[in-house]
């Protein structure tokens, strides 16, 4: 029997809708007294996205992509923005890839592939809180891999996985009425991981139904009253398509260093003309190693992004056009 407790302290995503700066993302008992089926309860990472299941120390970038963080790193909402004098701000912290709720798994060798499966019952309601309605979401996940050497977050191994998860969220206010209402949300992708030598690599595509982030109103800040008296908002597509996907590659110069390039794109509301919109995005990574536990690492992000069904010189076109690059700076210890 293993027990797992981990607390995330600081003004972030997690913590910031809640009453305290700290807050935990992880606190779950796994059994492993069954054979072939190890069971795990409590608050833990659901089985998913490749990105979403990387523990941060061995991340290999500051920002996630940006189709991971619309369409996989959950926010909840009470309605979906529709609402012309309410901000419709979250209702709790950033999904954070987790859920509370039961997972069955483990893994096999067989003819020198390591093969695992995880099949999970959780709420679909984000962490740190009950359930909001009755419906359940069911997470499934295989991977089978083949292991070249090495051991922990950075072992060496070819690895092909899918995963595919559903459930219902719930808005109480939809297309400027009060009324409560569920929603399916679905999401599924598959992809593949390489580490061997200096080199690594990963690829990624994912598909999302429904539920789906949609920014905010124009771009604005969110609370903004507009001249025309209406109050700017987050807003969520209950009903609407989007997919993306991310290539990733990285190589260690010497033991220190290791160069990393990213590339991804994001295709939201695909279903809807007048509301799609493209990103892409373009990272650029470095990576210099002080010792095992500690790191430094430079991200800069080309970001572009553009309404395809619009002209140029349409006004989401205007105010996608000002979509800037990104610095990002980080230095990550252990201890």
């Amino acid at each position: 029997t293993n027990y797992f407790l981990l607390f995330e302290a600081g003004r972030n995503g997690i913590t910031k809708f809640g009453d305290s700066d700290v807050a935990p993302t992880d606190a779950s008992i796994t059994l492993n007294q069954i054979p072939h089926a190890r069971i795990r309860l409590g608050q833990f990472k659901y089985p998913g996205s490749e990105e979403g299941l990387q523990a941060i120390h061995v991340f290999n970038y500051i920002n996630f992509t940006v189709a991971g963080s619309q369409l996989l790193l959950e926010r909840f909402f009470d309605g979906d923005g529709s609402n012309p004098n309410d901000k419709n701000e979250p209702n709790g912290s950033v999904g954070a890839y987790r859920d509370i709720g039961i997972q069955v798994f483990d893994w096999v060798n067989y003819l020198g592939w390591e093969h695992s499966y995880a099949v999970m019952l959780g709420n679909g309601n984000g962490i740190n809180r009950t359930d909001d309605n009755n419906n359940k979401n069911y997470y499934l996940y295989w991977a089978s891999e083949k292991i070249f050497g090495g051991k922990g977050g950075r072992r060496e191994g070819l690895k092909f996985f899918g995963w595919y998860q559903k459930g219902d969220r719930t808005l109480k206010y939809v297309n400027n009425v009060a009324d409560e209402e569920d929603f399916e949300r679905e999401r599924w992708g598959f992809g593949t991981t390489l580490r061997k030598g200096k080199w690594r690599g990963a690829a990624e595509y994912f598909k999302a139904d429904g539920m789906i982030f949609n920014g905010t109103d124009g771009g604005a800040v969110p609370g903004n009253v507009g001249a025309n008296g209406v109050t700017a908002s987050f807003n969520m597509a209950p009903k609407g398509r989007a997919d993306g996907w991310y290539v990733d590659l990285g190589y260690r110069v010497i033991p220190r260093l290791e160069l990393d390039v990213r590339y991804d794109y994001l295709d939201r509301l695909k279903n809807d003309d007048a509301q799609e919109r493209e990103f892409d995005n373009l990272t650029l990574g470095l990576q210099w190693f002080f010792n095992k536990k500690t790191r430094a690492l430079v991200n800069y992000e080309i970001r572009n992004a553009k309404a395809p069904n619009a002209s140029s010189s349409a006004p989401p076109n205007q105010i996608l056009d000002e979509f800037d690059n990104r610095l990002a700076l980080q230095v990550l210890t252990i201890f």
